[in-house]
């Protein structure tokens, strides 16, 4: 934990940085929307996240996003999932 977590552009230090995680495979997350009655109206892939989530084997972009330095673009980091229930 002797790391500081910076996620703000302007580089001031999270205060709350707790975090939980679930690692849950892209299949099982819409099957179980799809389960649940929604209807997927988006699933965009993304090779980038805007926080360096493998220190060291991260590059920056111009955007401030961070990708894989070597492997940019072979497997997206982040998705985009957009689901609706209809009555």
């Amino acid at each position: 934990m002797g790391r500081r977590l910076h996620l703000r552009r302007d580089d001031t230090p999270l205060t709350a940085t707790r975090t939980y995680e679930w690692n849950h495979s892209l299949g099982e997350i819409v099957t179980a929307l799809i389960g649940a009655g929604l209807r997927i109206d988006l699933l965009e892939e993304h090779d980038s996240v805007p926080w360096e989530a493998l220190p060291g084997q991260m590059v920056t972009r111009p955007d401030g996003e961070f990708a894989l330095g070597a492997l940019d673009g072979v497997a997206p980091l982040s998705y985009t999932l957009r689901a609706t229930k209809h009555a």
